[in-house]
């Protein structure tokens, strides 16, 4: 089995909620809480990959300008140390930023 990618996420509050916006990838997540919402960014990633049928996530379009910005404000880098081993998901760069 090939290497899972590696991709930046940036998290940030909206609302009520924290919102998980991967970089290399336009994909995104919602929910309650920043290890909720890691939770559902790997099930959307997870979805992702088995809807296209491919073991990656190439032919998906970067996320807009706007969050590689809150990337480059981040305040604080997240340490993901629950992630699933025998999934194929890219790893995690996450970092947490206060959204404009």
């Amino acid at each position: 089995m090939a290497e899972p990618a590696h991709v930046r996420v940036v998290v940030f509050e909206e609302g009520d909620s924290y919102v998980a916006q991967c970089l290399e990838h336009d994909i995104a997540a919602q929910a309650g809480d920043i290890e909720s919402v890691l939770d559902r960014l790997e099930l959307t990633i997870e979805a992702e990959l088995a809807m296209r049928g491919q073991q990656d996530l190439s032919g998906i379009s970067p996320a807009p300008a706007y969050y590689r910005d809150l990337w480059d404000r981040k305040s604080l880098k997240i340490e993901r140390v629950n992630v699933s081993l025998d999934r194929c998901i890219p790893k995690f760069d996450v970092g947490f930023a206060r959204a404009a």
